[in-house]
């Protein structure tokens, strides 16, 4: 919202091209791999034990059993339905944030377990028992009717602008190299009419320098990366601060009210992915908005919501 000081992001900060984070960029392919993987995407953290004993928890809660009998065909079956799209089927994620979306239009960020009782609390009134692919299955009902969620395979166009608004706060005497840096996607981003990048979806970030305040008048300095969002299938999408966000995030802050100086400090068009502005000490707080763009052009699955 306007009101969150967005003319302060225009004074302060050193924004650099990115290197992709998130599910993807750290994925693990192996068996014990996409087994952690799916545990987190659950539970939110990876579990202990034996693998065949992982495996068949989160069977029993995906599934409720297994028809598979060969390992790897059990942990393939099981991280596909979980996280893989084609044009024959949509990934547990994919579905979840349509429902999700589709019910309050923004996705949240808990674990899979955690946001399916939550919808079904507020949709149902109760918890119901029963794996979590047909529990799934009963909501997406219950939304869409008879009509299938389909996932689309496009292509997300470079330069793309997505607004975003800081979960972190960014000061000058607090931050400190490789700090993580949170935010989350404002508003929903479609190509054409379908969704690719919606509300609510995490981004990922660090302090790359931090150089507080010092004597004789010279001011702090702040170098922050905004690396990467989340898509609507859960994939990580590369972003940086281009010229066509820094040209959008200069009107919104005349919207705001910013002064042409300050307005002057967010930097000249043509630095694609830098943005170098003085402060004296640097305190950027969780709320404020602005713009990033795709750094390149990405293949992701979306919705038809529209």
């Amino acid at each position: 919202m306007l009101r969150y000081a967005i003319h302060m992001i225009l004074l302060v900060v050193l924004f650099l091209a990115p290197a992709g984070t998130g599910l993807a960029a750290g994925e693990d392919s192996t068996a014990l791999g996409k087994i952690a993987t799916v545990e987190k995407v659950f539970y939110g953290s990876e579990q202990a034990g034996a693998i065949l004993e992982r495996l068949n928890n989160l069977e029993k809660d995906a599934f409720g059993s297994s028809k598979e009998r060969v390992l790897i065909n059990r942990i393939n079956a099981l991280y596909s339905f979980t996280l893989e799209n084609s044009a024959a089927s949509t990934s547990l994620i994919t579905r979840l944030n349509a429902v999700e979306w589709s019910f309050s239009h923004t996705i949240t960020q808990e674990p899979v377990k955690v946001r399916l009782e939550q919808l079904e609390q507020n949709l149902l009134g109760s918890v119901p028992a029963g794996p979590i692919g047909d529990r799934l299955h009963a909501l997406t009902k219950l939304t869409y009717g008879e009509a299938s969620i389909e996932a689309s395979a496009v292509n997300i166009p470079e330069a793309t602008l997505v607004k975003i608004r800081l979960l972190s706060n960014l000061d000058s005497n607090k931050s400190k190299s490789g700090d993580n840096v949170l935010f989350r996607v404002a508003d929903d981003v479609y190509v054409d009419d379908v969704l690719v990048i919606p509300t609510g979806s995490y981004g990922y970030g660090k302090v790359k320098t931090v150089q507080p305040k010092k004597s004789f008048g010279r001011d702090a300095k702040l170098e922050v990366e905004f690396n990467s969002v989340e898509a609507m299938d859960g994939s990580s999408v590369v972003t940086l601060l281009g010229d066509e966000a820094k040209e959008k995030t200069r009107s919104m802050a005349y919207a705001a009210g910013a002064s042409v100086a300050g307005l002057a400090l967010l930097g000249p068009v043509g630095l694609v992915g830098g943005l170098f502005v003085h402060g004296n000490d640097i305190v950027i707080p969780p709320g404020t908005e602005m713009y990033i763009q795709v750094a390149v052009g990405t293949p992701v699955y979306g919705v038809k919501l529209k």
